[in-house]
């Protein structure tokens, strides 16, 4: 009985290894967080409390001399990310999985797919440097003309030197994806970066789930008369919706604990909410890499509350990706059950 029971006590035990090491993740984090949590006193003498945590101004110890742990522009900045980055990548994604499995049988096709796996196989840290290597020397004078502030002459278009910028505008020399400085990015770039990672992790998800509808409901569309279109829009995309919502899950994921892309990208502490809040344009730091930051990411071993306020930091980011677990699991039941009815 031992003997043929073995193979499911192996597969269990396999299967609690990473089960155990989440439990493990999750628990050091938010021990690590519960200084910060239950409010403490540090060197300064700085109390720290849920008003001050849910509060929208930020600046550490390391940076500034004073902790002020105001969570909400970073989590702030974490939504927007993933909003930008998404909008991105999962019309690039599916538009990529219905030409691999669809449209582009043979040698197309395996093109892109071979495409999709080289791309997933590069590093984070590569599409960093990307945007600090590549966008700055070749986008940044193509799009911008290489202005910045200090260069702008308002009289040549008839404006008056001590009447600009304009009353009310707010001009400044990082309104653009890319600063016209090279001093700051902006979390629009970020998001384009990040979007750049998820898409090749995506698409050959969704491209499985669009092969696996069955055959029998396509065949009767074209059989009825329907064209390639109608079949795919009625019939493939209805069957797979399901796995396409579980791919973005997976991706959404990834986005939004990425660290080397925003850190080199976006910056690592959300000083303030931005204004207006949908400004894509401004350096709003997400949880991720504000968190790497505090806990020392960037300028070494941190002060004991910078690491706390990091560690909290972390544990906020698991519940916005438990939060949208649980939307798109929702979602996903859902359609599924829809379907199936």
């Amino acid at each position: 009985m031992i003997v043929r029971s073995w193979p499911r006590t192996l597969s269990t035990l396999l299967a609690a290894i990473p089960l155990c090491m989440l439990a493990f993740m999750v628990l050091t984090v938010v021990v690590r967080a519960m200084p910060i949590i239950t409010g403490i006193t540090d060197d300064n003498y700085v109390h720290h409390d849920w008003h001050e945590l849910s509060g929208t101004h930020f600046s550490s110890l390391f940076l500034t001399g004073q902790a002020h742990y105001g969570m909400m522009p970073a989590l702030w900045g974490s939504v927007m990310i993933l909003v930008i980055a998404l909008a991105i990548a999962v019309p690039v994604s599916l538009g990529l999985a219905i030409s691999a499995g669809e449209f582009a049988p043979g040698l197309p096709g395996r093109i892109i797919r071979a495409a999709l796996g080289v791309m997933a196989g590069i590093p984070p840290i590569v599409y960093a440097l990307m945007a600090v290597i590549f966008v700055s020397p070749f986008m940044l004078p193509k799009f911008t003309g290489g202005l910045n502030y200090s260069n702008v002459q308002p009289e040549k278009v008839g404006v008056a030197a001590n009447a600009w910028p304009p009353a009310g505008v707010p001009w400044n020399a990082s309104a653009f994806p890319w600063s016209p400085t090279g001093e700051k990015d902006s979390l629009l770039l970020g998001g384009i970066m990040l979007a750049l990672l998820a898409i090749p992790f995506m698409a050959p998800m969704i491209e499985d789930t669009i092969r696996n509808v069955p055959n029998e409901p396509k065949e009767a569309s074209l059989a009825l008369g329907g064209s390639r279109w109608y079949t795919l829009m009625h019939i493939t995309l209805p069957h797979a919706f399901a796995g396409v919502i579980s791919a973005v899950r997976l991706g959404a994921l990834k986005i939004l604990g990425d660290v080397m892309i925003a850190l080199f990208v976006v910056g690592f502490a959300a000083g303030q909410m931005p204004f207006p809040s949908w400004d894509v344009f401004q350096l709003t730091t997400p949880l991720s890499a504000e968190g790497a930051g505090l806990m020392g990411g960037r300028y070494g071993p941190c002060h004991p509350s910078d690491c706390a306020a990091g560690y909290f930091a972390g544990v906020i980011l698991l519940l916005l990706a438990l939060l949208v677990v649980l939307v798109t699991v929702a979602m996903e039941r859902y359609v599924r059950r829809r379907h199936t009815v």
